[in-house]
């Protein structure tokens, strides 16, 4: 009987060495680490090209939106002058209501600019001027 049960602990503890995974270098271990980081980089690379390719994607329906919605407001300015020209017409006769109706949109178009350039005016970086001040600077030197 005791040699039975040596035999089953000699089973257990072949099992057991068998069990025993090989020891893993740390080369293997860095050229593991190297792949998942590569792995890694891959997936986060196509992650940014397929959310930069979206992002165009919808940039460019909104443009092209936009685009229609100028035309159209283009389309309903036009039709607006030619209205007024209708109106003016029977009272004022046809060359007197063709110049209103021009520097009414002159007028319109003026103010718009002077609305656009006040907005330009507000843009602005202090940091540019910064950097300007420091490149005159180095130039007076």
């Amino acid at each position: 009987m005791d040699n039975e049960e040596l035999d089953v602990d000699s089973e257990i503890d072949d099992s057991k060495s068998e069990a025993i995974p090989e020891e893993i270098t740390v080369k293997d271990q860095i050229s593991q680490l190297i792949s998942a980081i590569k792995e890694s980089v891959e997936q986060e690379i196509n992650y940014f090209k397929a959310r930069t390719g979206y992002s165009i994607s919808m940039l460019l329906r909104g443009v092209i939106a936009f685009f229609i919605a100028i035309i159209f407001i283009m389309v309903a300015f036009i039709s607006l002058g030619v209205g007024i020209l209708f109106i003016l017409k029977p009272m004022i006769g046809i060359v007197l209501a063709t110049i209103i109706t021009v520097v009414i949109f002159l007028t319109l178009s003026f103010v718009m600019i002077l609305f656009g350039r006040s907005y330009f005016k507000r843009l602005s970086f202090p940091e540019l001027a910064d950097h300007e001040r420091l490149i005159e600077d180095i130039d007076n030197e």
